[in-house]
């Protein structure tokens, strides 16, 4: 499904959408996007509004993507999505919801999950005070960031390693049942930086190994 979703998102019905990416959407922190046909429906068919973007961006990564040339289309399909609407209705009101920044940061990495990184409100918001990047939906200065981040990550692998595919090799140091993206593994360090306390995290066994054998070579 995500291969027909990631190519044509018109191909993909609205029940295989709500059985995977809303509940992906839901199950990740997503209590107001509801599980039912008619969200799905919107998603979906903001997707395929966006198709020919996608499109465009398919064989763009994080660490190749041209920021600069390719910014104001990344900001504008994030501000599309983040922006789209539905309604949650009650007993005695309705109420209109949008998916919101860090939900549409996480459907544009469904979709092209090589280039686009996910966050949240606290991360846009540490940014943002920092003066990091112009506001807390500023998603291409996030991504500017993210992406210095990746090539130094690559760079640094390659002269230890010999490789600049950082990702295969932690998935498997790790032992994941797939390998993650780059991207993904950034996500889950920009989590920790900002929902823990990383100078108190204790490394793997694995990267002290490393370490010696480094110091050793």
């Amino acid at each position: 499904m995500l291969a027909r979703l990631r190519q044509n998102p018109s191909a993909v019905s609205v029940n295989e959408f709500k059985a995977s990416v809303v509940n992906f959407l839901h199950e990740w922190g997503g209590r107001h996007i509801r599980g039912d046909v008619e969200v799905a429906g919107v998603l979906l068919n903001g997707l395929c509004t966006l198709q020919n973007k996608f499109q465009s961006l398919r064989n763009d990564t994080l660490v190749t993507v041209n920021l600069d040339r390719r910014g104001k289309l990344i900001q504008d399909i994030f501000n599309r999505l983040r922006l789209m609407y539905w309604e949650n209705r009650g007993a005695f009101r309705s109420v209109t919801v949008h998916l919101g920044k860090t939900f549409a940061s996480k459907l544009v990495h469904v979709v092209n999950p090589s280039l686009f990184v996910m966050w949240d409100d606290g991360i846009a918001s540490c940014l943002c005070k920092r003066k990091m990047i112009e506001s807390p939906w500023d998603y291409v200065g996030f991504l500017k960031l993210m992406q210095e981040e990746a090539k130094s990550v690559v760079s640094d692998f390659q002269a230890f390693a010999g490789s600049d595919d950082p990702a295969l090799f932690l998935s498997r140091k790790f032992k994941y049942s797939i390998t993650k993206p780059l991207t993904k593994f950034l996500d889950e360090y920009n989590w920790v930086r900002s929902q823990r306390n990383l100078d108190k995290c204790t490394p793997s066994e694995w990267l002290f190994r490393l370490q010696r054998r480094d110091h050793q070579a």
